[in-house]
């Protein structure tokens, strides 16, 4: 059976709001994040998506992990790793403001390489990390806050035809079907004497060893899907109109048209900046370093 993610049931404003208003604003959000390259702005977006996010009034000591992962993608890997210590400046940055220099490394085949990490790619790191938490304050939660019934319900009540909602119901509740097989498997493995920590280093003996992990994973979720495509064929999926149980449940109300409104507002505001002004693109304050 095809797990979900975890359902926190409460009555907060993010409770109370129809499924496809969270999913609007998220999707609206996620827009405004590809379109700005203003730290300044990206800034102002993730705090209006951690008022939302707070709004929902989610126990810390569930999502304390989710939040954990996520910081660690979003600075150190997204802003620390891959922008500020091997990235680029934008090409309209013609002067730089050397912020450290980093020790010479020797490498076999490349030669010496020396870094100099500059303030303009601590900036634009900095823009680049808050994409992350911003969509990382919005889809929390839609996941956490929306009963699991409601996913198809909601796609469907968008418009989409019923194999898209179906399908994207599905999508949805992969990843943690995954995430609990995987665990499963892992206490399966360890009662067999299996011993997570590799006690010798190297790449080769890391994949070798998570075989044993990856391999019963992998089938179950193919075996997975096939049970759930016959089941449908079962069922006659496709040959008339799906009924959805839950479908006379969803309404909006004004808050969520408030909701909705703001979402709209917020992405035109975005747009106006980006495509009408000189805010929006990449932002760096050179008088600060005169």
């Amino acid at each position: 059976m095809f797990a979900s993610f975890q359902y926190i049931p409460g009555q907060s404003f993010v409770h109370r709001l129809d499924p496809r208003t969270k999913l609007i604003a998220f999707l609206l959000v996620v827009v405004c994040t590809i379109i700005l390259d203003d730290a300044r702005l990206l800034l102002a977006l993730f705090a209006l998506s951690l008022a939302y996010y707070l709004l929902a009034r989610l126990p810390w000591r569930t999502l304390w992990r989710a939040w954990a992962f996520v910081l660690f993608f979003a600075i150190f890997l997204v802003g620390g790793f891959s922008t500020i210590l091997f990235g680029q400046p934008p090409a309209q940055v013609t002067t730089l403001h050397p912020l450290l220099t980093l020790p010479p490394i020797t490498l076999p085949i490349i030669g010496t390489f020396q870094k100099v990490i500059a303030w303009e790619t601590v900036f634009l790191g900095f823009a680049r990390m808050l994409r992350p938490l911003a969509i990382m304050a919005m889809i929390l939660p839609f996941s956490f806050t929306t009963s699991p019934y409601l996913y198809g319900v909601a796609f469907r009540k968008l418009g989409l035809s019923d194999g898209v909602a179906f399908a994207l119901d599905l999508a949805m509740r992969y990843v943690p079907t995954i995430a609990r097989d995987f665990f499963i498997t892992v206490d399966a493995q360890r009662a067999r004497g299996y011993e997570l920590e590799a006690k010798a280093a190297g790449i080769i003996n890391m994949i070798r060893r998570a075989a044993p992990l990856m391999v019963p994973v992998t089938i179950h979720a193919i075996a997975g899907g096939e049970e759930v495509v016959e089941a449908m064929e079962l069922r006659a999926f496709g040959v008339g109109r799906r009924t959805w149980s839950e479908a006379d449940t969803l309404h909006l109300k004004t808050a969520d048209y408030v909701v909705l409104g703001l979402a709209v507002l917020v992405l035109l505001t975005c747009l106006g900046l980006r495509w009408f002004t000189s805010y929006g693109s990449y932002w760096f304050p050179a008088e600060w370093f005169a």
